[in-house]
């Protein structure tokens, strides 16, 4: 073929230039199944409704007052003789004691299990937010890797091409010699850089089997870049953002603290105990009659007098406590604020670059390689124009893709903040 001939086809590969797409028949991994297998996957969130049912069911458990316990023995019993029936005072005793702790102290200790419960649920809740996020940043990841391994491996043939144009040229007397090396270390260095992005692409399919596993990790994603719907009123995410799992986590806290500090000030107050038993005795008194039973009832009471190292200790490490998920609550609103208005502006500033290289900076560098191709063939430009004019497009179209990559991923955080957990979106 003639220098001619290999130009032409040298341009019938710029115009074909694209992304590899995945085999046909394959099973296509999309953002939105990769997040449904991560949630089917999770086991922490099975963990924490477990434990929330637990705390429910513990919760109407501790309302209730504690088993009675049942005393039997021996009274008095002579251990010269060891007769039953000599002394007076020897009984066989059985009895029932009652434990009566305060019905204050139940309700709100129920309360507090009840409470953390909830705080499991919430935790679950946000869990699932974040597993959400974090699948989705790993398929994206997964998604510009690959096709930036696409548009360095599809440009390989064109950096051979440039190589046998510039032989033939050469040969042809047209050219220099300098062009054919020239030409070879760009096809060098993209091969190198070929084999970097090649890891790139197994580095970012094993952060996605993290999530969905190595099988459904190897599998092709979908062509195009999905489209997430999220919401940008600022002032409707800023509204919204103190009901997020994050900081309802931190006020389920606060709850539970505050149960807590109830309950230590039940401490102050004393717990009673009753107990009942029946004394039998054999045996008859000095006038023969029969020695009567005994009949014993008790009552019992916690004495509560010296709190010091005990019911207030407990007190102030409630308050403690309490105070902690206060500044926590706070600190976290103040973080997830600040993650807000950084990612809005990072969302602005990449959708008018993302417009820029779309309606400007792709166009131009495909032009701008055509007019290189066509000053070269015409000898009215150099080769070295026509590899940066190659090697620029490239670049540019990689820069696009990451672009694009970056704003959805940016959307994805948005979600995350805005609560979102739908998984619906634009493909």
């Amino acid at each position: 073929m003639t220098s001619c001939g290999r130009l032409a086809a040298l341009i019938g590969l710029l115009l074909q230039l694209g992304p590899a797409m995945a085999s046909a028949g394959a099973v296509v991994l999309t953002a939105t199944g990769a997040e449904q297998l991560a949630e089917v996957q999770d086991v922490w969130a099975a963990q924490q409704q477990a434990r929330a049912k637990s705390l429910t069911e513990s919760a109407l458990a501790k309302r209730q007052l504690p088993d009675p316990q049942l005393k039997m023995g021996l009274a008095n019993f002579p251990v010269d003789s060891f007769a039953f029936d000599r002394e007076p005072m020897t009984q066989l005793v059985v009895g029932l004691q009652q434990g009566l702790p305060k019905r204050a102290t139940r309700r709100l200790a129920s309360e507090r299990l009840v409470s953390d419960a909830e705080l499991a649920r919430i935790r679950a809740e946000e869990n699932r937010l974040r597993l959400l996020r974090d699948t989705r940043l790993s398929w994206l990841d997964v998604y510009f890797q690959e096709h930036a391994f696409n548009l360095l491996n599809d440009s390989t043939a064109l950096f051979s091409q440039l190589i046998e144009v510039a032989t033939e040229r050469y040969a042809a007397g047209r050219g220099n010699h300098q062009d054919i090396i020239r030409a070879q270390l760009e096809l060098d260095l993209l091969k190198d850089r070929l084999r970097h992005q090649h890891a790139g692409v197994l580095a970012a399919r094993a952060a996605l089997a993290e999530w969905i596993g190595q099988e459904a990790a190897s599998r092709p994603l979908s062509g195009p870049l999905p489209l997430l719907e999220v919401t940008l009123d600022s002032k409707l995410l800023e509204q919204s953002l103190p009901e997020h799992p994050v900081l309802r986590v931190e006020t389920q806290r606060l709850r539970s603290s505050e149960l807590e500090i109830a309950i230590a000030d039940q401490d102050y107050r004393p717990d009673w105990m009753l107990s009942l038993s029946y004394g039998l005795r054999e045996g008859t008194n000095a006038d023969g009659r029969e020695r009567p039973d005994f009949l014993s009832l008790t009552v019992g009471m916690d004495l509560p007098l010296f709190p010091t190292n005990r019911q207030d200790r407990r007190r102030q490490a409630a308050l403690a406590q309490a105070d902690a998920a206060v500044l926590g609550r706070q600190s976290r609103l103040r973080e997830l604020m600040a993650q807000l208005r950084v990612h809005l502006a990072r969302h602005e500033e990449l959708v008018e670059r993302k417009r820029l290289y779309e309606r400007n900076l792709l166009t131009q560098a495909h032009q701008n390689v055509h007019a290189a191709l066509h000053t070269y063939r015409s000898d009215t430009g150099d080769f070295t124009a026509l590899i940066r004019a190659q090697i620029t497009e490239l670049d540019v179209r990689v820069k696009a893709m990451q672009v694009a990559v970056e704003l959805e991923k940016t959307r994805t955080r948005l979600r995350y903040l805005a609560a979102q957990p739908s998984l619906e979106e634009n493909q």
